[in-house]
């Protein structure tokens, strides 16, 4: 009975420390955010109004009519404001540019686009070529402050007007912020049909290359300008001091982000930073759900290659357990039966 009562107090301690100590904790270091909101609502609805799912969507699939429609031909003359700063691999001829000229002349190696329309979300990009900053940065930092702002005054009513102020404040400091600092690219592109012909131009060159790219590609593509990712021997295609100044800080390796952050905080991190870093210069880089995806995995199988193995043997050990508990208990009851054989 009294074996009975310890392991019951050490169930009791041991389920309030899981149940209650280790999920408070994990809430004050990581706290929740909403999912990845893969239409991107706010970039899609007008200044001042609020998100509207219903509405984005509809835009967006204004957008997706007016790419269809596209004068692809146009689009390749549209690609010549494009051609001072991005490489297009796949067309026909292949533009390309000498990376050291890229970096010397804004720090780093922007983006290959042929494979644009398959790694970024259409929609997300159309918004993005009239509008980076917007897209990257302002439409998701405003909307999230603002959602933050209303939470305060519910909690703090009084201070109602002083938050108010305190938040246009923040949304203007950004905004300045984005504008003199971050502004490497530049919208020269200002019109919708414009906008759209260079993305049926894209589309048209991402189907001549065939196939989709491999996770690895879409790494290099989409995080290699700024992150390195040393495991796998890649070096950040960037001038390290410019892109501190750029950004503030020197981005991180991305070797082992996924043990250091953990894939549920890269999940909602990856395409709405803001969320988790208020007021970042890592901007949204408007990754469709599947490539999001792939950039996780990616990153798993870089930072924890072992990670199979690992479950592997943790069956085996299970198993291993198992099988000495059968062969200590058919022991046990063995015993027990020729002591009473013995008693009788």
């Amino acid at each position: 009975m009294k074996n009975l009562k310890i392991l019951l107090v050490l169930v009791v301690f041991t389920g309030f420390t899981y149940w209650g100590i280790e999920p408070l904790a994990h809430s004050v270091f990581n706290p929740y955010v909403s999912p990845v909101d893969y239409d991107f609502t706010e970039i899609f609805t007008p200044d001042g109004a609020k998100p509207d799912k219903n509405a984005a969507k509809a835009e967006r699939a204004r957008i997706m009519g007016l790419i269809a429609g596209g004068d692809a031909a146009d689009g390749e003359a549209q690609f010549n404001v494009c051609m001072g700063c991005h490489t297009l691999q796949a067309a026909t001829p292949p533009h390309t540019l000498d990376p050291k000229m890229l970096v010397e002349s804004y720090g780093l190696v922007p983006p290959d686009l042929s494979y644009a329309t398959l790694i970024y979300d259409e929609p997300f990009l159309f918004k993005y070529i009239m509008n980076p900053n917007h897209a990257a940065y302002k439409a998701a930092h405003t909307e999230l402050q603002k959602e933050l702002s209303e939470k305060e005054k519910k909690s703090r009513p009084k201070e109602a007007a002083k938050i108010d102020e305190t938040t246009a404040k923040s949304i203007i400091d950004f905004d300045e912020k984005i504008d003199m600092q971050l502004s490497l690219m530049i919208g020269f592109i200002a019109d919708e049909e414009s906008a759209a012909n260079l993305m049926a131009y894209l589309r048209e060159v991402a189907a001549t290359k065939g196939g989709k790219p491999t996770y690895k590609e879409l790494v290099l593509n989409a995080c290699a300008r700024c992150h390195s990712v040393k495991y796998d021997k890649i070096d950040v295609k960037a001038d390290v001091a410019k892109l501190k100044t750029y950004l503030g800080s020197v981005p991180p390796d991305l070797s082992v982000m996924i043990k250091s952050k953990g894939k549920d905080y890269l999940s909602t991190f990856v395409n709405e930073p803001q969320k988790h870093l208020l007021g970042t210069t890592m901007p949204r880089v408007g990754l469709t759900e599947e490539s999001q995806e792939k950039v996780i995995a990616y990153l798993e199988r870089v930072g924890d290659p072992k990670k199979d193995d690992r479950a592997l043997l943790g069956v085996f050990f299970v198993g291993y357990f198992l099988l000495m508990a059968a062969i200590a208990y058919a022991w046990k009851h063995n015993e027990f039966e020729e002591m009473e054989d013995d008693d009788s």
